[in-house]
């Protein structure tokens, strides 16, 4: 089914080519959410961008963040793809300009998930600590999640001690 859906996203991404003289099928987030930002670049005249970025300029991210020290940041799975759009990515390349550090805290690192090194993330910790099963570590989330950032904190304590 995924297969036709493509195809017919292309089709209609031709047809949007020719008659509206938009070559939008490769446009980034065009695709996202079954073709919507194509859909509604097409024909609604809206202007696509990054979530992200967005929601940053919203939340006043640049007006807090010159008098942080450290941001924690959190994500279900963090992997190679979470340099192409994920939350703690964007915060991440965003706090690069202000020099202030960036831990993430997730449910699970998989694999490439030491790209986002390079991204501006410094550290990353795990909330789920042993092999368990989905249901297992939802039902534990709280409490796995609380023994990350007590991890993460404890870090931080070794970084500040004096020498």
């Amino acid at each position: 089914m995924t297969a036709e859906l493509d195809q017919n996203l292309l089709h209609l991404a031709e047809i949007v080519r020719q008659q509206l003289h938009l070559d939008l099928a490769a446009a980034a987030g065009s695709g996202a959410a079954g073709g919507l930002g194509m859909g509604l670049v097409a024909f609604a005249g809206a202007a696509l961008q990054p979530g992200i970025q967005t929601m940053l300029d919203i939340s006043g991210f640049d007006e807090i963040v010159p008098n942080a020290d450290l941001i924690i940041t959190g994500e279900g799975r963090i992997d190679g793809q979470s340099v192409y759009g994920k939350v703690p990515v964007g915060v991440a390349q965003r706090a690069q300009s202000y020099r202030v550090p960036v831990i993430a805290i997730v449910a699970c690192e998989g694999q490439g998930a030491s790209e986002v090194y390079e991204h501006g993330i410094q550290c990353i910790f795990s909330a789920v600590s042993a092999p368990c099963r989905v249901e297992e570590a939802i039902a534990h989330a709280e409490e796995n999640v609380c023994a990350a950032a007590e991890r993460a904190m404890r870090a931080v304590q070794v970084g500040m001690m004096p020498r």
